[in-house]
């Protein structure tokens, strides 16, 4: 350990984290065929949200679906 976890290194080590996780995003989608079958249709389905008039728990629930199905 590097000594006690201060407000500014948690800040920099959690902006870290969110880098590292978007590169193994962008590493998955780069060798996943599925991965951009999934990520294509979520950015289609978003696109589709917002043209629509969907009530607002319809478009909470695709939401969460859509972040559910990477994980």
């Amino acid at each position: 350990m590097d000594g006690p976890l201060t407000p500014m290194r948690a800040t920099k080590e959690l902006g870290r984290s969110f880098v590292y996780a978007f590169e193994g995003l962008l590493y998955t989608m780069h060798t996943q065929r599925n991965m951009r079958f999934h990520i294509w249709f979520a950015i289609l389905m978003l696109a589709f949200n917002v043209s629509f008039e969907i009530p607002f728990y319809e478009k909470a629930l695709l939401l969460i679906v859509i972040c559910l199905v990477p994980a």
